[in-house]
């Protein structure tokens, strides 16, 4: 409203030499023009131009919502991605430098369904808030989280079988094939919510 009050304002200043004109009744007529003219317009900004104003503000917050929560899910199935393929690796965090294989062996599987939890959780999220062509661009990274957990279980008894260097090529050999392609999936999903919601050049932090 006060935007309303500064026109009706402006208005009324540029009516103000009115007080200065002969005759009176000339006067009077435009003083009632010059009221008629600031009220019609302090209606349509009410009217017409405020609510507008109002939607689109709105509009650009759950944008901005939106995209915050998208660039927090890409971060995640970043991270996730990256520890999927550490499992591969002689330094691994769930083992240590000296090849305390025994328990990788026995905790991969539930770092693996852990991981999938997180990812089940940023992919939830993302559906909340984003539109259905990021959901959409979004669904093609959570499926390759899935894709790996199902070809972790049908190898599950080999696993529980096998030497440390064979785990370690088969976490690879497994990593490789269910996130194939991977980078540009990853990067259709960012220009996905570039062209959703207006996002300058982004890359994940490492």
């Amino acid at each position: 409203m006060g935007e309303t009050i500064t026109v009706c304002e402006s208005i009324c200043r540029d009516f103000s030499l009115i007080w200065f004109l002969e005759p009176k009744p000339f006067q009077a007529l435009l003083t009632l023009l010059a009221a008629f003219i600031a009220s019609f317009t302090a209606l349509y900004i009410a009217i017409c131009v405020y609510p507008r104003q109002k939607s689109l503000d709105q509009k650009l917050e759950a944008a901005r919502e939106a995209r915050t929560v998208c660039l927090q899910v890409h971060q995640s199935f970043y991270d996730l991605h990256k520890r999927i393929f550490l499992l591969g690796r002689p330094s691994s965090p769930l083992g240590n430098q000296s090849g305390d294989f025994r328990d990788l062996r026995q905790e991969v599987e539930s770092v693996v369904e852990e991981i999938q939890i997180e990812a089940d959780f940023a992919f939830s999220q993302l559906k909340v808030v984003a539109s259905a062509r990021v959901v959409a661009a979004g669904s093609r990274l959570f499926n390759r989280f899935w894709d790996f957990s199902i070809g972790l279980q049908a190898k599950k008894k080999v696993l529980s079988l096998a030497s440390e260097r064979e785990t370690q090529v088969l976490m690879r050999a497994l990593a490789s094939s269910a996130f194939d392609g991977w980078g540009d999936d990853f990067d259709g999903f960012i220009e996905a919510v570039r062209a959703e919601y207006g996002l300058s050049q982004h890359r994940p932090s490492r």
